[in-house]
């Protein structure tokens, strides 16, 4: 995890023992849903539980601090220029309902997952497609990961929208 940004960064290099790929958006998504499990399975009385809370809340502040005016998230996550993408918002907006639903993070963070619910429910189109997901991703410099296509109908398009919406419904339920 970016000490400075609270995310992480695409792949890390074991020979060069460094990360160099970019904050991409949906690596960044992977990452908050094996959060969310590790945390709803380990016993809370794991000594390593409040470590463990404590990197999900930075991350999720991370996070909270990409998401731009709209509530979306851009694909590549630090940079506006990259577009607004539809399957790491859904991933983000699930880790952030899921974390005030189970009191893992402050109530605040719930206007963060229903605006970025509203923003997501923009990429789908009248008939139930999903448009705007990232094409999977190898590892690359800036212009790899902006140049990577925009896939309509994408299954981590729907998967992560249907994460993130049950959620927002049992966050609404507990209002």
């Amino acid at each position: 995890m970016d000490g400075k940004s609270g995310l992480l960064r695409h792949i890390w290099d074991v020979k060069k023992k460094q990360p160099p790929g970019e904050f991409w958006g949906r690596g960044n998504g992977w990452m908050v849903l094996a959060q969310v499990e590790l945390l709803e399975f380990l016993p809370k009385d794991d000594p390593r539980r409040d470590e463990l809370l404590g990197w999900f809340v930075k991350h999720m502040e991370g996070l909270r601090r990409c998401q731009n005016r709209d509530g979306g998230w851009h694909q590549v996550l630090d940079h506006s220029e990259s577009w607004i993408e539809a399957s790491c918002p859904g991933m983000f907006v699930y880790g952030l309902a899921r974390g005030v639903n189970e009191g893992w993070l402050d109530p605040s963070f719930a206007n963060s997952a229903r605006s970025g619910f509203a923003a997501l429910k923009t990429k789908v189109t009248d008939d139930g497609n999903i448009t705007e997901v990232c094409g999977s991703t190898d590892v690359g410099d800036l212009d790899y990961y902006l140049k990577r296509p925009r896939i309509n109908g994408d299954l981590h398009g729907f998967g992560s929208f249907l994460l993130a919406g049950a959620e927002i419904i049992r966050m609404h339920n507990h209002d």
